[in-house]
Formats: structure tokens, C-alpha cells, sequence
């Protein structure tokens, strides 16, 4: 069950949710082009190349510097989670999306989980090799003048509005055990306030604000609060009017993030 509650705040009323899930595919690298692509739900591919954001903050593909949204594609829910794999991992003792955990790689683990919410997929990275080894699917690249998660959301929402989704979901990818019916839980709450920007989850004792649906106007308020000097995804979410929505987890193991060589153990 989960409940939902305003910005970073616990408590309220209990809400129904329904099951919701979206498939979402992973496609090979096309014989003739080695870049990644991600293969739609709709019987169309597409490959988008490596994204960069130009100076205008907004998603630029590579090669080439079309700034222009893509069109949807007719009768595909426009939906797109980022996997947020640009972090340093200092604590784990290197590139996190690479480290094994029950027999997959955290990055694997991730991935899998993003087709089961969305129908396109991406993978944030600050630098290529955080990539390798990893099923080929859209790479973003972080904002270098932005640091920590803040710029992988950044690239997220750059890239959902060139491709023409009104939302965008973004999962860390040290969180292998996210609950299922995540995406489902923070779309209903974002549809009965039109008013915020964003919904996040929770887990009764405190928030989990890399694991945010947003709507792709929070890009505009994003560049504004990161030209300010800000960091916190937590601030941000603050000014977004943002709802928040609590899974109850007595054992903190649905949102449990893998830092450290020691939580990779059996």
C-alpha cells in the first residue's frame, strides 16, 4: 500500500492504486551504425545516437546539432525512464552500473527494470565507460558544469523533450529491488495535481528523490535552480510543488541503495 503525501512531507490519506505496466524493449546496436537505439513498443525503431545537451540546455544528437522535438510516434504512450548511472562510486570502489550483484551487473539489474515501466529507456552517464558491458540502449551524457544526480535528470528531461513525452520516470541504478508498481503509483499522483511538477517516492522514513516522475516542464525550473548554484534534488522538488508517495517498507529494503562492496555480498 502506498499513500500520498505533499512535497517531502509523510502522512495522509490512503489512496487505491491500481496495477500498471508498461513493456518497454531492448534492441541490439544496428549492423550499420554501432551507436545505441531503443526499439519502440510500435512496430517502428528508431536510432537516436548519443545525446548531449548544447548551450541552450537543451538535447542535441550526435552527430549532427538538430535541436527539433522528434514526433511521437501514433499510438505509443510516450513514456521514458532514465537510469541514473552517472555517479562516481567512490564508496563501491568504482563505476557502480559494472559491479555484480546476484549474478547480474547493478546496471543490468536497472535496465530490466526500466523497460518494465516505460516504453523508451535510457542510461545517464558522466563518461562512456560507465556504459560498457551494458545491454545498448539510449545514451544521455551528463551536463559537465552540473554535479551529482541533478545532472542526469537534467539530460532526462532535455532528451523526453526532444522525443516528445510529457513525462519523464528516473530510477537510480544502485536500487535493484524498487517496487514494481513504481511508475503506476507516482503517475496517479502526479494526475490528481495538476498543479505539481513532479511526484517522488517514500518510504515513511525519508524520501527517495532520484526515483521522481516528472513532467518534462520542470526542465525550464531545473536550469534556473541549477544556474543558482543548487544541488539538492530534494530543494528542487521543494520549489516543483512536488507530491510525494509513500510505499510502506518496515524493513527498508524496496528503495535500499548498494554503496558499498560489502551490500554486494549474498
Amino acid at each position: 500500500m502506498a499513500r500520498l503525501a505533499s512535497a517531502h512531507k509523510t502522512g495522509g490519506r490512503s489512496l487505491g492504486f491500481g496495477r500498471r505496466e508498461f513493456c518497454g524493449m531492448l534492441t541490439s546496436h544496428n549492423d550499420t551504425d554501432r551507436r545505441p537505439s531503443v526499439r519502440y513498443s510500435a512496430p517502428v525503431s528508431a536510432d537516436h545516437g548519443d545525446v548531449k545537451l548544447n548551450r541552450a540546455g537543451r538535447a542535441r544528437t550526435s552527430p549532427g546539432d538538430d535541436d527539433s522535438p522528434r514526433r511521437a510516434i501514433a499510438g505509443t504512450p510516450m513514456t521514458l525512464c532514465v537510469v541514473l548511472a552517472g555517479g562516481a562510486g567512490r564508496r563501491m570502489g568504482g563505476d557502480k552500473p559494472q559491479q555484480l550483484y546476484q549474478a547480474r551487473s547493478l546496471g543490468e539489474h536497472a535496465l530490466s527494470l526500466a523497460a518494465n515501466f516505460a516504453v523508451h529507456v535510457a542510461l545517464s552517464v558522466r563518461e562512456r565507460r560507465q556504459a560498457d558491458g551494458l545491454p545498448p540502449v539510449q545514451l544521455l551524457f551528463d551536463p559537465p558544469d552540473i554535479e551529482g544526480p541533478l545532472a542526469g535528470v537534467a539530460s532526462g528531461l532535455a532528451y523526453g523533450e526532444q522525443i516528445g513525452t510529457a513525462q519523464v520516470l528516473t530510477i537510480p541504478c544502485d536500487a535493484p529491488h524498487l517496487p514494481d508498481d513504481l511508475y503506476a503509483k507516482l503517475e496517479e499522483a502526479l494526475s490528481q495535481d495538476p498543479v505539481a511538477l513532479a511526484a517522488s517516492a517514500g518510504d515513511g522514513r525519508q524520501g527517495h528523490p532520484t526515483c521522481t516522475l516528472w513532467r518534462t516542464e520542470a526542465l525550464g525550473p531545473l536550469w534556473s535552480y541549477a544556474r543558482s548554484g543548487r544541488r539538492s534534488l530534494r530543494g528542487l522538488l521543494a520549489e516543483l510543488n512536488s507530491r510525494q508517495v509513500v510505499w510502506e517498507d518496515p524493513f527498508g529494503q524496496v528503495f535500499l541503495n548498494l554503496n558499498t562492496p560489502k551490500d554486494l555480498a549474498p
